[in-house]
């Protein structure tokens, strides 16, 4: 059974190394233009590129950063108030939006965030958030290898999205895949309805989860750029962008090591999937990549589930040993501000989070013979969640999913086969679903084994979100297989307890990555250093 570690862990800092503003910012300014630049090539007007990002920076990053930055108890880096700060802005956002569009004034939602700059401006004790000294530093490495990570994953958007979904089609050998025009009208919906109603019949509630589709349009109110042009062009990428960097930062967060963060990220949006042609591809919809823009409601779940399981990993407990500075108190915040945001971001993050927290309090007990208490009001908070979700947004209709262990394999087998047979064909199957989703999480064999299965409470938390999406997706059956998304929601447990794994073992093996190590690449103190 897995166990709780009894080992210290080997610290990880990077020193407060100082480079002149050009150097330190190359990275992040490289992947903006490279970004752009893609975007301009798929026939994005550069006006509307400008207007997109004078809203993201002044009405999401700006003021989430201020409101992350009173809620964290001390600094860490720039990129991390950045990234978490992104992701704050946008559950106020979705806040303001909703109060902006019940009193009928959605077209006032651009002044939104005059409702946290001012207090940020005007109270002695909140205007020190301004202005933040960093004592640790991005390494070079780190940055540079992240930024390849967007631009790489950018190309892919490029030639399976932008290149072959046109904002306007203006010929008949153009088509938009044939699930973005209903979720364009939810957006559409959203400029001027909470809660929303099914856009094609009026009148009728639309229990769905439709978060996503809510921020969709408050980029189009607050940006002033066309809502089709922020659906098929600006939306996703940017997206996409930002959860590659919240992998990495949380994934630096969670472990201690900076390295492990950036390995993550890679794991998430470079590494693909063993997948099999034609029908066998289909099995288990194995395209994750294509998921995120056939399904931008996904991506922008993961874009509150990641820094909710940053919040998390602290309450359950930090891995010994991370020199990282702690949330504090504000870790329960964050845990419940992202909480109430993932409730209508999609339908399947609470419930894996939920599964996490069960399988983390349930072996807490088993090893340490108490009640972790912290993980139990966690585990509460999440299931009021759900129970909101489950009740509120989607008053209680299951759209379609069913209790079917198996179901989205059973028909992938023939009938009429011997018993003997037919044992061997659902091995072949759920090997194949191992190769086609999981190959990715083979770190975590690496790391229990390297552990010997004694985990620390933030890494059983990642290895139960990890092992509950898989789980759900076959207990669980959808006639659209839309029961696939569990899969992916733990992916974003997966990758970092994936990536923690990989690290371990290159440390323990004591590469000798030349100087990258001694710049931030490896532990101090470990032998390549």
């Amino acid at each position: 059974m897995t166990t709780l570690a009894t080992g210290d862990a080997t610290p990880s800092t990077v020193g407060p190394r100082r480079h002149p503003a050009a150097v330190r910012f190359a990275p992040a300014l490289a992947g903006y233009a490279f970004v752009a630049v893609v975007l301009l090539s798929a026939g994005t007007p550069a006006l509307d590129i400008a207007r997109w990002t004078a809203y993201a920076l002044l009405a999401v990053l700006l003021p989430g950063t201020l409101v992350f930055r009173a809620l964290r108890r001390r600094p860490h880096t720039l990129v991390e108030d950045l990234a978490m700060g992104a992701a704050v802005g946008l559950v106020l956002e979705l806040a303001a939006w909703a109060a902006f569009t019940a009193v009928g004034a959605p077209g006032w939602l651009r002044l939104w965030p005059l409702a946290v700059l001012a207090p940020f401006a005007a109270v002695p004790r909140l205007r020190r958030h301004w202005r933040v000294r960093y004592d640790t530093v991005a390494p070079a490495g780190w940055a540079w290898a992240l930024t390849a990570v967007v631009a790489g994953f950018t190309v892919y958007l490029y030639e399976s999205f932008l290149a072959v979904n046109p904002v306007v089609p203006t010929d008949e050998g153009q088509a938009q895949y044939i699930d973005l025009a209903f979720q364009l009208s939810l957006a559409g919906a959203a400029t001027h309805q909470v809660p929303l109603e099914v856009p094609q019949v009026a009148g009728e509630p639309l229990h769905y989860h439709w978060f996503g589709f809510a921020h969709l349009a408050a980029t189009s109110l607050v940006s002033g750029v066309d809502l089709p042009t922020v659906f098929f062009r600006l939306a996703v990428p940017a997206l996409c962008a930002l959860a590659a960097v919240l992998v990495a930062v949380v994934g630096w967060r969670i472990t201690g090591r900076p390295y492990a963060g950036v390995v993550a990220a890679g794991l998430m949006f470079t590494v693909g999937e063993f997948g099999f042609e034609n029908g066998w591809r289909q099995l288990f919809g194995t395209q994750a990549t294509f998921i995120v823009w056939g399904s931008p409601s996904m991506t922008y779940s993961w874009v509150l589930l990641l820094p909710l399981i940053a919040a998390l990993g602290e309450i359950v407990g930090r891995a010994r040993g991370v020199a990282v500075p702690p949330f504090g108190r504000g870790a329960w915040v964050l845990a419940a501000l992202f909480l109430a945001a993932s409730t209508g971001a999609k339908a399947s993050t609470v419930p894996v989070v939920l599964a996490a927290l069960g399988f983390t309090a349930v072996l807490l007990l088993a090893v340490r013979r108490r009640l972790p208490r912290a993980v139990l009001v966690a585990a509460g908070l999440a299931l009021a969640a759900q129970v909101f979700a489950t009740a509120v947004l989607f008053a209680f209709e299951s759209h379609g999913v069913t209790v079917d262990p198996f179901s989205g394999l059973r028909t992938y087998l023939p009938e009429d086969r011997s018993a003997g047979v037919t044992a061997m064909l659902w091995v072949a199957v759920l090997l194949a679903l191992l190769l086609s989703l999981q190959l990715r999480l083979a770190g975590v064999l690496a790391l229990l084994r390297a552990r010997r299965g004694r985990l620390e409470p933030v890494q059983l938390l990642l290895l139960g979100g990890a092992l509950a999406g898989p789980a759900i997706y076959l207990l669980v059956g959808h006639p659209g297989s839309s029961n696939q998304y569990f899969t992916r929601t733990g992916f974003a447990f997966g990758v970092l307890l994936s990536a923690w794994g990989w690290v371990e073992v290159a440390d323990r093996a004591a590469l000798r990555p030349g100087d990258g190590c001694c710049s931030g690449w490896g532990p101090p103190g470990s032998r390549c250093c």
